[in-house]
Parts: structure tokens; sequence; C-alpha cells
């Protein structure tokens, strides 16, 4: 049966409006404190809406997304991380690296001397709503199903759009529909949406390898229908100049409500941790 259409007068959509105006409380719901400067300008991610992270290859967006994740789940909210590239035990591996600053080649040769620093981190995860799955959201009604059996989750992450199953005769229509649904899920389920996404080889051909918003692997429907795009950049690994190791910029392409610019940060890569430039990462 389809849905009924209401229609309301504009006085009462305000009405309705300004009561979700008044519950703000000077800060964003859903914050990202380790770029406390990228919170503030896109006001963090919000329910109903998509926010986009993409990036070229090896430039940190599954870092960058699953350290957001830990962050929301850390304030509370129930985050459901979708990977449909790195196992689970991969990103746990990652993220245990991040809390626990653990360089991640120290891991691979002496993982013995870190099993004190492993149990505290075991503790640390006992209670935190985070849930990370493995090729599981590969269809959007796969990913419809889950969340309907699964609890209410208040983020909604998928890495990455391009590794959704198609067959290559329909894959842009197929990425583009799942892209719209998925939307269309955030508004009905009242979640806040995140999607990783590739940026195409163009960017190489700048003469900066900054990446830009048209570059957006796949799909115009991604810079079409997103709320928030942030582009990510690393430098270095173009450049390979020491000095530009640890530097990073978020680059805020889109931003519906809000300014757009570049967040400048700091990325230690022997931990995929991103933070703030001279300040603390706040675990």
């Amino acid at each position: 049966m389809p849905e009924l259409i209401t229609i309301k007068p504009v006085a009462e959509v305000f009405a309705t409006a300004w009561k979700k105006i008044q519950q703000r409380q000077g800060k964003p719901e859903i914050e990202i404190p380790f770029l406390p400067a990228l919170s503030e300008k896109i006001w963090g991610l919000k329910r109903q809406e998509l926010t986009v992270i993409g990036a070229r290859t090896s430039q940190a967006k599954s870092s960058f997304a699953l350290q957001t994740a830990y962050h929301c789940a850390k304030q509370g909210f129930r985050t459901y991380f979708f990977s449909l590239e790195m196992s689970e035990e991969a990103l746990t591996e990652r993220l245990f690296c991040q809390l626990a600053l653990i360089p991640n080649f120290d891991l691979l040769l002496r993982p013995k001397e870190y099993e004190d620093k492993a149990k505290e981190f075991k503790e640390l995860l006992a209670d935190l709503p985070l849930v990370i799955m493995y090729k599981i959201g590969s269809s959007i009604k796969e990913l419809c199903n889950v969340i309907e059996d699964l609890p209410k989750p208040d983020v909604v992450m998928l890495d990455y759009i391009q590794a959704i199953r198609h067959f290559e005769a329909d894959r842009l229509s197929i990425i583009n529909d799942y892209i719209l649904q998925f939307r269309e899920l955030a508004v009905k389920k009242n979640f806040a949406g995140v999607m990783v996404s590739q940026i195409n080889r163009g960017a190489m051909e700048a003469g900066d390898k900054r990446p830009q918003l048209w570059l957006l692997k796949s799909s115009g429907t991604l810079e079409e229908h997103a709320d928030t795009v942030l582009l990510l950049h690393w430098n270095y690994f173009y450049s390979n100049e020491i000095k530009e190791e640890n530097n990073f910029d978020v680059i805020i392409a889109k931003n519906r409500n809000g300014v757009t610019g570049t967040i400048k940060a700091k990325f230690e890569p022997q931990y995929y941790l991103i933070g703030t430039l001279g300040g603390e990462y706040g675990y």
C-alpha cells in the first residue's frame, strides 16, 4: 500500500522545525571530536542526511571512516560499519593500532609485547555500541534487511560504494539506485548515513593531485544527492617528501547547509590515525 501524502501549511511546518531548533545545545548532536574544526564547520554528522568521504587509493579513507565510527559509538550512538573491502579482523586490528598508539609494523613483528594493551582494548570495546560487518550490504536489499533486523541505528557507514554487487552492464544504474535508496533509508530510519567513495584517476592528472568533487567515481548521483562531501588528500603519497609525511587535508567540497574549505590535519600513518595539528587525539 502506498504511503499517504501529508500536506501541511508552512506555518505548521515551521512550528515543527522550531521545536527541533530549540533542542540544539550549541554543538552538533553527533560530533567528530578528533577534528573539532571540521565538526564545527559541517556541524557534525546529521541524521537523515548523507555524508560522503571520498579519496584516491591509499589516502586513508577507510581509516578516517573507521575513526569516525569509533567516535560516534564512543558518544553513545549505535553505529553500524558495513565493510565491503576489509574484514572485521583487519578493521579491528587497525582500530587497535589507532586507540593504543601501536605502530602497525610492530604489531606484525612483536604482537606478544602488546598483550596488556590488547586486554585493555577488549575491555574498552565491551560496551561500545559499534558493530562492524564484512561483505554484508553488498546489495541495497540486503542492507535494508539487516538494518530492519538489528536494533535501530544512529549512524550507518558503508565502505565503499563502488564495491557493491553489480553486473558490469548495469553498474552505473545499480550504484545510483543504491545511493538513492540508502539516503531514503536514512530519512525513514532517522540515522546519519555515511558512504565512502573512490575518486577517479583524473585526480592524478591535476598538478597538485588534489581530488575534486566531480571526480567521485562511477556516479554523479553521489555529488548530487550528498548533503556533505569530504575529500581526503595526503600529498606525501605523491611527493614522498619526508617533511610532508604528517600533513593531511580534509577538503569540505560540498556542505549543503554551511561553508566549504579545507581543514589542515595531522596524519600518523603508522597508527592509521588522523588528528588536529599540534593537538591531542582525544581518546
